[in-house]
């Protein structure tokens, strides 16, 4: 099935990439429900998929195409990030709009959710990254519970003799002033992260991602991470009576490593009126079929949920 698209950038509408705005491709019906598909990983590209999951003659979908150069602020970087989203839903003229997103896409999903909560429909989160202490501590020791191999080889391309030592060696490498250990380090996080996900590495070579890619990939993911996300202990589980009311589904793959269920399973029993899916025999990832079932069946249960409405859009500039 092909998809017919438009772009936007929220600084140059009329560009297709910009210095500092957030760009974003557009599918589906236009008089649809929309629907804004956030990125699932922080420093990697978006799946090409994403679409698809989507009904698009009843959804007017709009993806997350580029989120790095708007996330490169250092100073509050998620208030930047909304701020643009919001630019981006007044210009489109949008009323309220669907959340979906999956593992960092999820995090953004909620911190956006409790902000904005009057222009948020209904939401649709999967393998859930909640940024506490210990999820992240988990991301960086965890998958070596499941993974040894894979963990033990990035403790030995970051020269790493203390598993414990890898997060500050990650981020002391790629921010460094030492090329020579910069892209390395970055190419092995990164490559990492997409094995998890059984994904394929990339590299130059052959001709997946260029080095600088790789490097400003690795420099955002291990920014965020140096700096805990930018968010105070717990802080969306606290938050959570702000957004009770919207109507939300969370799936969650039951042998995920890199956001297990305790993450999501700890947001279902501080929102219980979500309704929660432990898929089977489903990791991180919902490229794994069983995983895209249950986000269209979660799709399929919303639009029940919200009606058989056209459009929620209104006139630009709202």
């Amino acid at each position: 099935m092909r998809l017919d698209s438009n772009y936007y950038d929220t600084d140059h509408p009329e560009q297709h990439q910009g210095a500092h705005g957030l760009c974003v491709e557009e599918f589906g019906n236009p008089k649809g429900v929309p629907l804004l598909c956030l990125p699932e990983n922080l420093g990697l590209p978006r799946s090409p998929l994403t679409p698809r999951l989507v009904d698009p003659k009843y959804f007017r979908i709009l993806v997350v195409t580029d989120q790095m150069s708007c996330l490169a602020h250092q100073r509050n970087p998620e208030g930047v990030w909304f701020e643009h989203l919001e630019r981006l839903r007044r210009q489109l003229g949008i009323d309220k709009w669907v959340l979906m997103g999956f593992s960092w896409g999820a995090n953004l999903a909620l911190q956006y959710a409790q902000a904005y909560q009057e222009q948020v429909l209904a939401m649709l989160m999967g393998s859930v990254f909640l940024a506490r202490e210990a999820d992240i501590d988990w991301w960086w020791q965890g998958p070596a519970h499941m993974f040894p191999d894979l963990h033990q080889t990035l403790c030995e391309q970051l020269g790493s003799e203390d598993p414990t030592s890898m997060r500050e060696r990650a981020y002391n490498d790629i921010h460094g002033n030492d090329k020579a250990k910069c892209l390395p380090s970055a190419r092995a996080l990164i490559n990492y992260l997409r094995e998890l996900q059984h994904e394929s590495p990339v590299s130059e070579s052959n001709g997946t991602w260029s080095n600088d890619a790789i490097i400003r990939g690795a420099k955002l993911l291990t920014h965020y991470d140096h700096h805990n996300y930018f968010l105070k202990e717990n802080v969306i589980l606290r938050r959570i009576d702000n957004i009770r009311h919207i109507p939300a589904r969370i799936l969650q793959g039951r042998f995920d490593p890199l956001t297990p269920p305790r993450q999501s399973f700890d947001l279902h029993r501080a929102w219980p009126e979500a309704n929660y899916q432990l898929i089977p025999a489903s990791a991180h990832s919902w490229h794994n079929p069983h995983y895209g079932h249950a986000v269209r069946w979660a799709l399929d249960q919303l639009k029940r949920a919200i009606g058989p409405r056209l459009t929620v859009a209104t006139s630009p500039g709202r």
